[in-house]
């Protein structure tokens, strides 16, 4: 028995059979892949689109501070998300609060199915405006911990709204999107936003191209404003 493990203990050096042990390491790094997406555009948001893959069920920070809806948009006619951020102040508060869609609903990286391999996207897209205009918001692709979290973590940095729609796109080239279930998360902060904010959400999708499909919703937000697109690189 002996003379039989020491010939094992040698092949497995010398790479003629496998250590056993590998396989198990191997299932377990897979288990981290999501389920692979190969038709974009991706949508997690759309007035065209009834249900979306992601579910916005990921309130952070201040939760309390937050308030979502869906309404009909003044400039467009077409349904829309309206945030409401009214700053909290106590010992107690954050100072910030957030909201991903996340897949599955309410995962916090502790869920072991996975969320979405988006490896073949180049971009996330996504039309946002302010009220009043110079409403300030953060937009992350991933940034979710724990054993399953997210595989990767992008931020666009502030961003300061104006009135009207833009569109904004995020690059996501050689980032590692294998395991995504934070697909859109937007956050507020108090330091930069110490009074009650209004912003509006529409188109959020993850595409292939470089420039975005969603022709139609183009020509309906250039009708008041002609400077519609801003691309960024992600952090």
């Amino acid at each position: 028995m002996g003379r039989i493990i020491s010939i094992l203990i040698i092949l497995i050096s010398a790479g003629i059979i496998n250590n056993p042990c590998n396989i198990y390491a191997k299932k377990e790094e897979e288990s981290f892949r999501g389920m692979r997406i190969l038709k974009f555009p991706f949508y997690i948001f759309s007035y065209r689109v009834k249900e979306s893959p992601f579910a916005l069920s990921g309130y952070a920070g201040d939760v309390n501070s937050m308030r979502v809806e869906k309404i009909k948009d003044k400039y467009t006619g077409k349904a829309c998300l309206r945030i409401i951020y009214t700053p909290l102040t106590g010992e107690k508060c954050a100072g910030w609060a957030g909201l991903y869609w996340q897949y599955p609903a309410n995962n916090w990286g502790d869920n072991d199915e996975g969320g979405y391999d988006l490896s073949g996207a180049k971009y996330l897209y996504f039309s946002a405006r302010g009220k009043r205009g110079d409403e300030i918001i953060e937009v992350k692709v991933g940034g979710i911990k724990g054993r399953y979290g997210d595989s990767d973590e992008i931020s666009t940095g502030y961003i300061s709204l104006e009135p009207y729609w833009r569109m904004y796109r995020v690059e996501l080239k050689n980032r590692d999107l294998k395991n995504i279930i934070g697909g859109f998360g937007i956050f507020f902060t108090s330091v930069v936003n110490p009074d009650k904010i209004t912003v509006y959400l529409n188109e959020i999708f993850y595409s292939k191209r470089d420039f975005p499909e969603n022709r139609k919703w183009i020509n309906l937000i250039r009708k008041y404003n002609r400077n519609i697109f801003s691309w960024r690189k992600g952090r």
